[in-house]
């Protein structure tokens, strides 16, 4: 079994937000709190923790905002995972309004997805689990029921993430890029649950590549680390 926990980085932009304004008259708030599904708690240093495996992982419950309700989703020390508030807006009656103003003139930058990394570390920890656990553990990042990542980081050869440095041409003076090729840490670390996520997602994820390190050759101190 493994921990639900969030990969090395979270990569995302600012929203381009659609303006508009909007009157909300509240009176009271109705409150009803619910998980999404019963899960295998799991008490640590930092609270309590639903624990992914073979049978259980994370699932974000369906939306259930008709009209006059909102609905939260929250994790804490005191409350588990996704866990979902509900409540509903109904007319004030002491002749007070409580406004909500969206200016439509000011926009910021457009999202163009949240997600993580696909590093070797990733694929290294997720090859560990028992089948069934990888499966629930992709689905709850990259399917409808989980958090339906849409963005990606792939290195581009090794990083601090990997068991050894290389690059994808290790070859001194190749400067044609005669010997540039993947090496079998993509094939078995990277690939495999890159092919998994794009099949979850029906190919709408976004991947950006970047490396860490230029080839040792290339560099003054013939070193991995520094210049």
């Amino acid at each position: 079994s493994v921990y639900r926990a969030l990969p090395m980085c979270t990569c995302g932009t600012y929203q381009s937000v659609t303006k508009m304004a909007v009157s909300l008259l509240i009176l009271s708030i109705l409150v009803t709190s619910v998980l999404s599904q019963s899960c295998n708690i799991r008490d640590t240093d930092e609270g309590s923790v639903c624990v992914c495996n073979a049978k259980y992982c994370d699932t974000v419950p369906d939306l259930d905002v008709s009209t006059g309700k909102y609905q939260v989703y929250s994790t804490s020390k005191a409350k588990l995972g996704f866990y979902s508030t509900t409540g509903s807006f109904v007319e004030n009656t002491d002749g007070e309004e409580s406004s909500i103003i969206i200016d439509q003139d000011t926009k910021h930058q457009s999202i163009i997805g949240f997600g993580g990394a696909f590093t070797d570390s990733t694929g290294i920890n997720i090859k560990l689990l028992p089948e069934g656990a990888q499966k629930n553990l992709i689905e709850s990042y990259f399917g409808s029921s989980g958090i339906a990542y849409s963005l990606c980081r792939v290195p581009i050869g090794g990083t601090d993430f990997s068991t050894r440095g290389y690059s994808y041409d290790d070859v001194e003076g190749d400067v044609t890029l005669e010997h540039f090729a993947l090496q079998q840490d993509d094939l078995d670390y990277k690939i495999p649950f890159i092919l998994q996520a794009k099949a979850l997602r029906n190919n709408n994820i976004k991947l950006f590549a970047s490396a860490w390190s230029a080839p040792t050759w290339m560099k003054t101190n013939n070193n991995w680390s520094g210049m």
